[in-house]
């Protein structure tokens, strides 16, 4: 089977119960490895490397294969995760951009070197694009470690004011407030104030699509 057709076969293999079974997986070798739990901020970079001995590097700036000037990526045959400098203005970004290539190096370490020239496979590698920021969510905001956090915040069972609760969770866990939002609602928690739209009730498909667009779209000049 050719690169690109096991990729087509892989962008639906994937399902988001999968990912987070995934990401508790990489959690418990990590732990097993570092001796100790893991807790918040949780740092995907030090993951990386004790998982796979990939290193982690900000140069000024990244580019992808096509020469176009991004935010991360990840080179499967250097081992190396890249993150521009640029969004070093964000703890919350250059996390979670992290993670995201983190994602990759766990689920999609024949990525790079996957030609992406038709577009059927570039169909593929945008649901690719959102398994990555699915796992970069949960990795940053595991399900356990984020119900205590919110519980020692707000109790247990009431909703979220993510006005009041959010400055406090965004410099605990090192995150977004968007990327806050969606964990909490994927999480099932009712939340108030929110500035994205989001709930348990709404598609996230549609908002981890919604980020990665984002994220795509901030090439820089």
């Amino acid at each position: 089977m050719s690169k690109n057709n096991l990729l087509n076969e892989l962008d639906d293999l994937w399902t988001d119960d999968m990912i987070a079974t995934k990401v508790e997986e990489d959690i418990t070798n990590y732990e097993r490895k570092i001796g100790k739990k893991i807790g918040f901020p949780i740092y995907p970079d030090e993951i990386a490397s004790v998982l796979w001995e990939i290193n982690t590097e900000y140069p000024d700036h990244v580019y992808d294969e096509s020469g176009n000037d991004v935010f991360g990526r990840f080179d499967s045959a250097k081992k190396i995760i890249q993150v521009s400098t640029f969004m070093r203005i964000n703890d919350g970004q250059v996390s979670f951009t992290t993670a995201h290539e983190v994602g990759h190096a766990s689920m999609h370490d024949f990525m790079s070197s996957i030609s992406c020239g038709n577009q059927d496979t570039k169909r593929s590698i945008k649901k690719i694009e959102q398994q990555a920021e699915k796992y970069a969510s949960i990795i940053l905001m595991p399900r356990n470690l984020t119900h205590e956090a919110v519980s020692m915040l707000v109790g247990r069972g009431l909703p979220v004011d993510l006005e009041v609760v959010s400055p406090k969770l965004m410099s605990l866990l090192k995150v977004s407030r968007q990327a806050l939002e969606i964990r909490l609602g994927n999480l099932g928690y009712q939340l108030m104030n929110s500035r994205y739209g989001v709930s348990y009730e709404r598609s996230h498909e549609k908002l981890f699509l919604e980020i990665e667009e984002e994220r795509q779209s901030k090439r820089m000049v």
